[in-house]
């Protein structure tokens, strides 16, 4: 099923902005990191294109975790989120850039507007692009950009079993299934959602917004993906690693998809019970797998980094 497109008419979500604390606390914990190979591959793309390190602006940081990994190469560090509760837990969990704490406050990826003109050298987005008003966002990373400044918008979807898992092609068929069934999550996906799926293929980039933002070239884009569809590269490898986990913790981690919050908010009477879509789901996979198999469950994913420049 396609749904290229459908960013064009991406809404504001307000799943995760109105998250409360102990919901962030839960995606904190079951979220991974990202691979230090793409923080590698984002800084060396912006030092090989003249980027400088002075300050970095993590948008949509969540919890924080992307914007500490990047933060230790620059000088300064910004990380804006719109939900009051991710942004306390940023704060609390803290981390630094080079010459200071890195600063965690509330504020709008369109708006920015704690952010002065022409005071950052690289961008970053981590799995929240997909929620952008792109028509207000592609001005604002503009002028908040200094010249030769660099947008990297980048996102790891691990809903993938590695190939080797007993059984893979029937358990990743029901967590396909989850994922965008019917009668599970699929009424549930918002545009932003399918866009992920689609590996970032229909985000809106400067040229394509009406009026086109003519700050970034078409020629400085770059759009990379390792892994597509969670296939391995040629050798076996996944950029984004093997994530070796048990059933339950796998189970936990897709919890946290902001559709899995939409689904219970719908169906109270369900959630957290045996028929509750995900659970229905990962009970389905440890039938199939048997106890035994069930603790050595490894998910795989795809890995997508767009980057452009600001002229």
């Amino acid at each position: 099923m396609s749904h290229a497109g459908m960013a064009r008419q991406l809404p504001n979500d307000t799943t995760f902005r109105s998250y409360s604390s102990a919901q962030v606390l839960e995606y904190a914990r079951r979220r991974g990191g990202y691979p230090q190979k793409l923080t590698k591959e984002i800084v060396a793309l912006h030092a090989s294109t003249g980027g400088a390190f002075e300050s970095l602006l993590d948008i949509g940081c969540g919890p924080g975790t992307a914007t500490r990994q990047l933060a230790a190469h620059f000088d300064h560090a910004t990380g804006i989120d719109p939900s009051p509760a991710m942004v306390q837990s940023a704060i609390e969990l803290g981390g630094g850039a080079k010459k200071a704490p890195i600063r965690f406050i509330q504020d709008e990826a369109e708006i920015c507007k704690n952010i002065p003109d022409q005071s950052v050298d690289l961008i970053t987005a981590a799995t929240s692009a997909h929620w952008f008003d792109f028509e207000q966002f592609w001005p604002t990373a503009a002028r908040v950009l200094k010249p030769n400044g660099t947008v990297a918008i980048f996102n790891i979807w691990r809903i993938y079993c590695h190939p080797s898992t007993p059984h893979a092609n029937e358990i990743q068929r029901i967590l396909f299934e989850l994922e965008q069934g019917p009668d599970a999550l699929g009424p549930y996906q918002k545009p932003g959602n399918w866009s992920v799926m689609n590996e970032y293929k229909d985000l809106r980039m400067p040229w394509s917004i009406s009026p086109p933002c003519s700050s970034f070239p078409e020629t400085s884009h770059r759009h990379q993906i390792w892994n597509e569809k969670g296939l391995p590269s040629e050798d076996g490898s996944y950029v984004c690693g093997e994530r070796v986990t048990t059933l339950d913790e796998a189970e936990q981690a897709i919890a946290t998809i902001s559709a899995v919050t939409r689904w219970r908010e719908a169906h109270p009477e369900l959630a957290n019970t045996p028929e509750d879509c995900v659970k229905a789901a990962f009970a389905q996979i440890r039938r199939i797998l048997g106890a035994e198999e069930a603790n050595r469950f490894t998910m795989v994913g795809a890995t997508v980094l767009i980057t452009v420049k600001k002229a």
